[in-house]
């Protein structure tokens, strides 16, 4: 049996047809819709293309600040080039320079750059590459011993690993066939 009260679809598509000889263009109530769509239809063109000239100021300019900041940096590498070529006083020079490379530093450190500290710390994969291994008595984990290149961190991303030389126990360094690196450390201490 057939439910009468249940309505089929196409009963309702069909009284949204409009009658033969009707013209629903001349109707108020679509023009003003379509009036409406029309005018949202160009704000969103005019905001996505405002978007896109934003977007594309923002990759064109958006370091200028940083750059502003970095070319006092470059100015005080400039007079401490000039100092070097007229006084020849190297202390002097050498403060200079490591006068600059703190104020570089804390430009960057500003930015949000932080600097990996790894000596006298267990290694971590994660923050640290092992450039060479020297054995080491008393230690019982890979320490690092010394820092060949700083590692930073923007925000919590790692930017660059620390270059790094780890001690390891003199017990398992003695059981471990020597790598060049070894080799190359050893001759450099006995000379």
């Amino acid at each position: 049996m057939k439910d009468n009260n249940k309505k089929e679809p196409k009963d309702d598509i069909e009284k949204l047809q409009p009658d033969a000889g009707y013209d629903i263009k001349t109707n108020p109530e679509y023009l003003d819709v379509l009036n409406k769509y029309l005018r949202l239809a160009a704000e969103f063109e005019n905001a996505r293309k405002r978007w896109d000239r934003d977007r594309d100021d923002l990759l064109k300019y958006g370091e200028s600040a940083l750059i502003k900041e970095v070319l006092v940096i470059i100015d005080e590498l400039q007079q401490a080039c000039s100092m070097a070529r007229e006084h020849k006083d190297s202390e002097q020079i050498a403060r200079g320079l490591e006068m600059t490379c703190k104020n570089f530093e804390a430009i960057l450190k500003k930015r949000g750059l932080e600097a990996i500290e790894s000596v006298g710390k267990p290694f971590d994969p994660h923050f640290q590459e092992i450039s060479a291994s020297r054995p080491v008595e008393g230690i019982d984990a890979h320490m690092v011993l010394e820092e060949v290149q700083k590692g930073y961190m923007l925000a919590d991303k790692v930017l660059r690993t620390a270059k790094v030389i780890v001690g390891v126990p003199k017990e398992t360094a003695d059981h471990r066939p020597e790598t060049g690196d070894q080799k190359e450390e050893e001759g450099l201490g006995e000379a």
